[in-house]
């Protein structure tokens, strides 16, 4: 089954060899992976996102990525699931789909904070600037009610 699927793009399987020999993991686009697989491109998205399989992220979350070697990997698994498996290879497959969603998980953090250090140094200094002046303001404006209300026991004192 697997021969099939990996020649349902119309390539032979001498050319699929060579490529997984190179070890090259060649990004397409999801388009593309949707051609290869059957899938819609928003489901094959949502795998992604999701850590069930191997993708990247471009242009900055406008569009996704995945390898051919990933989509033809799920559908497998999804054809395998169909039959019955043992306890040994659901937990296999369970560990792999956490590691995925964890890797991408600290990816997209590390993609955050690449892009919006600048911004959040500013915001976090905006924030303590904010919090000193109103800190500064309230305790002047709480001295000068104390100084008043002592004036006012000192005026009382004297009559």
């Amino acid at each position: 089954m697997v021969e099939i699927l990996k020649n349902h793009d119309g390539r032979d399987m001498k050319e699929e060899e060579k490529e997984q020999k190179k070890g090259k993991e060649e990004y397409i686009s999801l388009k593309e992976a949707s051609k290869l697989s059957g899938y819609s491109p928003d489901y094959i998205g949502y795998l992604i996102r999701t850590g069930k399989i191997t993708g990247r992220m471009v242009y900055t979350g406008v569009s996704w990525q995945t390898t051919r070697e990933a989509i033809l990997a799920y559908k497998n698994r999804q054809q395998k699931k169909k039959g019955k498996g043992n306890l040994k290879e659901k937990i296999s497959e369970s560990l792999n789909s956490f590691k995925t969603r964890m890797g991408f998980e600290l990816n997209l953090l590390k993609m955050f904070f690449k892009e919006f250090k600048t911004f959040l140094i500013i915001f976090f200094l905006l924030i303590f600037l904010i919090t000193s002046i109103s800190t500064w303001f309230l305790s002047s404006k709480l001295e000068k009610k104390i100084e008043v209300k002592e004036i006012e026991k000192r005026e009382r004192i004297t009559f």
